[in-house]
């Protein structure tokens, strides 16, 4: 059984990680550059071409003038379009998805645990990896 005491240290803890999180604190929609404009907590922005984001390409422009952030600042709702996206499909949709995974794979590379420690460390015993072996074409 759970106690208060545990619910209000879990509580504690959300709200901390909460303000660590990235979020949308504004998004408006411009029509000279049919593209959605986003600002994040961060101060960093982005801009979207609306044809970009799948289900808003067949809305008319007026209708989307103020999507709706929904809270805690992790997804847009467009009430016209009658659908939400998510902060990382907008991530992605302006960066492409090529260049979002190529990141995450390096960040993803880069971390250290115990198990690639041990992994480099056996590894080592053995004589490291082998040579490259030149091949000639």
């Amino acid at each position: 059984m759970t106690t208060g005491a545990e619910i209000r240290e879990a509580g504690k803890r959300a709200r901390a990680t909460a303000k660590t999180l990235t979020a949308i604190v504004e998004a408006r929609y411009s029509r000279a550059q049919d593209a959605f404009v986003i600002r994040l907590n961060t101060g960093s922005s982005f801009t979207i071409p609306r044809g970009r984001i799948t289900g808003l390409a067949k809305v008319a422009p007026a209708e989307l003038r103020r999507p709706e952030i929904e809270p805690p600042g992790n997804a847009l709702w467009f009430e016209a379009a009658d659908t939400g996206v998510r902060l990382e499909t907008l991530m992605i949709a302006a960066a492409g998805e090529n260049t979002v995974r190529s990141a995450a794979s390096q960040l993803l590379g880069s971390r250290t645990s115990a198990k690639k420690a041990s992994s480099s460390a056996e590894n080592g015993k053995r004589g490291g990896r082998p040579p490259k072996k030149n091949v000639a074409a």
